[in-house]
């Protein structure tokens, strides 16, 4: 797919939520991880992944148990963790609306496309390909870019910023928990947030999302909350 160079509005995308439904894949996935090189259960179940990044949900795991994960144990977790997650990412799916949305926009000249994810990057490779989506997202920050999602975000902008060749064209995130909302507005962007996850519309603008949307199913109307937040009209 062609990408545009200086498109006039800069779109980054959650993925886990917000473009699609893992289905537990995750949580299974770290796990077994967990399990295989910590020597115990993570008891990944119990937590709460909503807006966390893959690494901030293990060490998350590691101190509710009260041990540390060693230095020479954190890439083998990792590299067990990106394994067990392509045997258990079957079941994911795209959310509705949300494949024809993002394929619209991926034709929008005026529209470059990236993501913003907890997922270490391996790990957003292997659900976005198992939802048919690997082609639409050519650059972005993931979870081992940074373990809070204030530094995935950061990272995820300035790449989107080179990528496109785009410094001063407005910059909106999408995401689907207050956490995404206060990661945008730390760095003084606006967020959409999207009632698909685990919280409904209040309570995404009580968190104070920029607008609030019950699903992406709606492709003009997401067009006209992109043209109110980014002050520029977008329109197919």
């Amino acid at each position: 797919m062609e990408h545009p160079t200086h498109p006039t509005h800069l779109l980054v995308f959650d993925l886990d939520g917000t473009v699609l439904d893992g289905h537990g894949a995750g949580h299974r996935a770290m796990e077994r991880a967990f399990l295989q090189v910590v020597g115990q259960p993570g008891e990944f179940n119990h937590l709460d992944f909503a807006g966390r990044t893959d690494p901030a949900m293990l060490h998350l795991a590691a101190d509710r148990l009260g041990i540390t994960i060693a230095d020479e144990q954190w890439p083998r977790l990792l590299d067990a963790f990106v394994t067990a997650l392509a045997e258990t990412a079957g079941a994911t799916r795209a959310l509705p609306g949300v494949s024809t949305l993002l394929r619209r926009l991926a034709q929008n000249p005026d529209v470059g496309l990236a993501v913003g994810t907890g997922n270490v990057e391996a790990g957003a490779a292997i659900k976005l390909k198992a939802v048919g989506l690997a082609d639409v997202f050519p650059v972005g920050g993931y979870g081992s870019d940074g373990e809070s999602r204030e530094a995935m975000l950061a990272v995820a902008v300035a790449r989107t910023r080179r990528f496109y060749h785009a410094d001063d064209a407005p910059l909106v995130t999408v995401g689907d928990t207050p956490r995404d909302v206060a990661a945008a507005h730390a760095l003084g962007l606006r967020c959409i947030a999207v009632a698909t996850g685990r919280y409904a519309q209040p309570d995404l603008e009580a968190a104070g999302a920029d607008a609030a949307l019950p699903s992406l199913e709606d492709a003009a109307g997401f067009y006209r909350v992109v043209s109110r937040l980014s002050g520029r009209d977008l329109s197919d």
